[in-house]
């Protein structure tokens, strides 16, 4: 592995960690509408005005994580030394 490959991982593992303590919340209301809140700390879900606490929406956190380790692996690839004789 070289320097920039080495580089690519830390970054796409520090975007990945941030997502992870920054995540897309919703509100699922009566009935099963789901509201999008926005981001958050995930400690500290939005509340919205809402009566029932919000949740980590995971699709979208899924989506998004699945997005970076594609354009990470991608760059893993193209930043990948030549064969040395």
């Amino acid at each position: 592995m070289n320097r920039q490959q080495r580089t690519v991982l830390i970054w796409a593992a520090t975007i990945v960690a941030v997502m992870l303590l920054v995540p897309p919340f919703e509100h699922v209301a009566n009935g099963g509408a789901h509201i999008n809140s926005g981001y958050s700390f995930i400690f500290a879900p939005p509340k919205g005005g809402y009566s029932f606490p919000a949740t980590v929406n995971v699709t979208t956190l899924a989506a998004q994580w699945i997005g970076v380790l594609i354009v990470a692996a991608l760059l893993y690839w193209i930043f990948k030394s030549p064969p040395r004789n």
